[in-house]
């Protein structure tokens, strides 16, 4: 297959289109590529969205601490993390991820047992497809979990 298109730099092939799509050689960069990272704040009760004010990345803006949520800029790719402590109590602990308000289905749970008081943790990660303007938001169910740093989710688009 012939090149139809090409962009040369010093002489090197960077980039041609073809008849079977387009061919890149070396490294795209994107500005602004949409990527967050958050912890959650003081205080939680089962059966809400977790609150995650404090904001160590936020590439893009598409994290939002007053509705802690995720919104998707375009169609696409992405993949999440999530994870955290159980709060001081013996019995279970379950988050959720949820899209546009409603969990995923196939459902998406971290599930903390109920075995100890103190100290059981979890993390969890996925990729999901998201429309433009698509929201993603973490929502516990049962028991509690820790403040701070040790309950944090994040995410960035794929492509």
């Amino acid at each position: 297959h012939g090149a139809e298109t090409q962009l040369m730099h010093n002489g090197t092939n960077k980039f041609e289109t073809t008849s079977d799509g387009v061919e890149v050689h070396g490294r795209i960069t994107i500005d602004d590529l949409p990527a967050f990272w958050v912890t959650k704040g003081s205080g939680h009760q089962s059966n809400t969205y977790i609150s995650y004010p404090t904001v160590a990345t936020n590439q893009g803006s598409h994290w939002s601490t007053s509705t802690n949520r995720f919104t998707a800029p375009y169609h696409g790719a992405y993949h999440f993390f999530y994870g955290a402590i159980k709060g001081n109590h013996t019995s279970v602990s379950r988050l959720y991820i949820r899209k546009n308000g409603s969990n995923f289905s196939p459902t998406v749970e971290l599930r903390m047992d109920d075995a100890d008081s103190y100290g059981d943790n979890g993390s969890l990660s996925f990729v999901c497809v998201l429309n433009a303007n698509d929201y993603i938001q973490i929502y516990t169910t049962d028991g509690s979990v820790h403040s701070g740093h040790y309950t944090y989710f994040g995410g960035h688009y794929l492509g």
